[in-house]
């Protein structure tokens, strides 16, 4: 297995993307252990890969008496071998018994990726090796087969993918630097600016621009679309920056068995430590998979090779999906992303469907794969804007019936999508359907690939209005005078799944962000001078029109008396005179927008 592990191929896989370091999980047991010392085989004998180094992560889950001392072995075996290690240990509740917990496995689970993911942070550590392996793939495609996943969930464990269970982490999950991602790598790096000279830019685009709502009937226009930009004509910087980075998994040994592991400690003389709650069948459904498949009492249909001859089919059935969907995600073309308050004005793809007719007998199954193309895509523009960190495709059904009337009628018209719904909100995000046909110099200058974009309608997206009991909220307590420069690179909040927001607070009160208020924003008006009002009224117009002001974050002071006092809206730059002692920093989620987009005429 090591001569396989090694290979060039492998070699130039695993390590292609590698340029600092790689974290290893070891929990003790055989699949880890054969792990690690293969990467410490690999940094001894393959000199060439000298810029990175690998760091072993010991967990310790103090869930069953001897869990420390295995843990003080393990970590001297593998200094033995010169891999760099250290023990982390989870933080379980004062006085609660971790074992006992009826759903511990999901609970340690989710501490370990915590934990693992804060030390490769901390350590600067960007990717991290796992130890799933062949066994424990069939085992996860069994599971998801139990719990009726369809072709996209049986997938498996993926070998490369962001790390799990840390949404809200800086430098963690999906954040830690700047800059803008496409859909086929990292992009232009966005810079920041805040607005000042931009607000009369924004207002002469309004005013030599049709307004979107002149170009809808009276009784659908409403105050969502108006007053934003359609397709600025200059270069416009984005006020708040985007994020990038976050820990990467890998996991490496998902071709090789867990026999083939096994092999291998035992011919480099490793030893490593057994878990016997493992091997109880009745302690979590995991555990009973793994028994019935070492047990060879199941059908042949559901064995192992069997499992991953259906994983293999269903990797191909998906990853063709996805490219069609990613193909209709790429001639997307934005005309504009805000920034400021999330908002995203597209023109989609004409169609989904293709145009040759279809014969009966294949006529349901290409009506399956349209919706699979038009929900894929459409999530993927979603994701740019929506407070959900993954949203289900079942959701989409409504609004692809609603976008794509092609999907099950081939000869659908401009006039059928008119009589379609209009307005709509699918996870978490408001759309909205504006006629707003391409100008006719625009239809002769377009490109092959813009041939299929719709000619008269754009497609309005905003965060969804919250519901009146969902309010997000980050409080910011008074700061210590100590604090060490590291600390403080981590203090980014995650608000909202959109924006992540620093709080310098070095004032005597508890600040604290969340969704705008009507009151807010009357307080606000009150505070600021007069000039200040009417350049306040004029950037809500443009950035955040309507109801979307209700879904920018506000930074408040809590007074003793129990109320609070307007400090700042954080997206927008706007702040309240005199305010010493309050600095604040906001950027946008990461994010990942069609490579044909030029950032810096569309984002703002």
């Amino acid at each position: 297995m090591e001569r396989k592990f090694e290979t060039p191929q492998n070699r130039q896989r695993l390590f292609a993307t590698i340029n600092t370091a790689v974290g290893i999980a070891v929990s003790g047991g055989v699949d880890s252990m054969a792990l690690a010392r293969l990467c410490a085989n690999i940094k001894i004998f393959y000199k060439p890969y000298h810029n990175f180094y690998f760091k072993a992560f010991i967990v310790d889950h103090l869930a069953r008496s001897g869990s420390t001392k295995e843990a003080s072995f393990i970590l001297d075996q593998l200094g033995s071998w010169g891999l760099p290690a250290t023990v982390l240990t989870l933080p379980w509740p004062a006085g609660v018994e971790a074992a006992q917990l009826p759903n511990f496995e999901t609970q340690a689970r989710r501490l370990r990726y915590k934990v693992l993911g804060t030390a490769c942070r901390n350590d600067e550590i960007p990717y991290l090796f796992l130890a799933h392996h062949e066994d424990d793939q069939a085992e996860s495609v069994l599971l998801r087969l139990v719990r009726g996943a369809g072709c996209m969930g049986l997938q498996g464990v993926q070998p490369l993918a962001g790390i799990p269970e840390c949404e809200g982490i800086y430098g963690v999950h999906e954040s830690g630097g700047l800059g803008i991602h496409k859909s086929g790598g990292l992009g232009q790096t966005a810079r920041r600016s805040m607005l000042g000279e931009k607000l009369d830019f924004l207002e002469e685009q309004q005013s030599l621009s049709m307004p979107i709502e002149a170009a809808m009937p009276v009784e659908a226009a409403t105050p969502v679309e108006s007053a934003m930009p359609v397709e600025p004509a200059i270069p416009v910087e984005p006020a708040v920056p985007f994020e990038s980075g976050g820990i990467t998994v890998h996991r490496p040994l998902l071709e090789f068995s867990k026999d083939r592991l096994i092999a291998t400690c035992q011919a480099s003389g490793v030893k490593w430590v057994e878990d016997k709650t493992n091997h109880d069948p009745t302690s979590n459904p995991r555990n009973a998979i793994r028994y019935l498949l070492r047990d060879g009492r199941l059908p042949q249909s559901l064995q192992k090779p069997s499992l991953l001859a259906l994983r293999s089919r269903m990797i191909t059935k998906a990853t063709a999906r996805i490219v069609r969907a990613d193909k209709k995600f790429e001639r997307c073309r934005i005309s504009m992303l805000d920034t400021r308050s999330g908002g995203l004005i597209v023109r989609l793809p004409n169609r989904v469907a293709g145009i040759k007719p279809v014969p009966i007998a294949y006529r349901r199954q290409n009506i399956i794969e349209n919706e699979y193309k038009a929900a894929l895509m459409l999530r993927q523009l979603l994701n740019i804007v929506s407070p959900q960190q993954e949203i289900s495709l079942q959701s989409f059904r409504f609004a692809v019936d609603s976008m794509y009337p092609d999907v099950k009628n081939p000869n659908a018209t401009t006039l059928d999508k008119l009589l379609l719904p209009s307005a709509f909100c699918v996870g978490g995000v408001a759309l909205r359907r504006v006629h707003y046909p391409m100008l006719r110099s625009e239809n002769i200058m377009v490109s092959k690939s813009e041939d299929a974009l719709d000619q008269e309608f754009l497609w309005v997206l905003n965060r969804q209005p919250f519901a009146h009991n969902e309010l997000p909220t980050i409080h910011f307590s008074p700061a210590r005078k100590a604090r060490s420069s590291t600390r403080e690179s981590h203090d980014f909040h995650l608000w909202d799944s959109r924006y992540w927001i620093r709080v310098h607070n070095h004032t005597s009160f508890t600040l604290r962000i969340q969704p705008l208020r009507l009151e807010n924003l009357r307080q606000l008006r009150s505070t600021l001078p007069a000039w200040n009002v009417k350049s306040l009224n004029r950037l809500l117009r443009v950035a955040a029109p309507g109801k979307i002001r209700w879904t920018l974050p506000v930074l408040l002071r809590e007074e003793q008396n129990g109320t609070d006092e307007v400090i700042a809206l954080p997206t927008l730059g706007q702040v309240i005179p005199d305010k010493l002692g309050v600095k604040w920093e906001v950027r946008f989620k990461r994010v990942t927008l069609p490579k044909q987009t030029d950032v810096d005429r569309v984002v703002i």
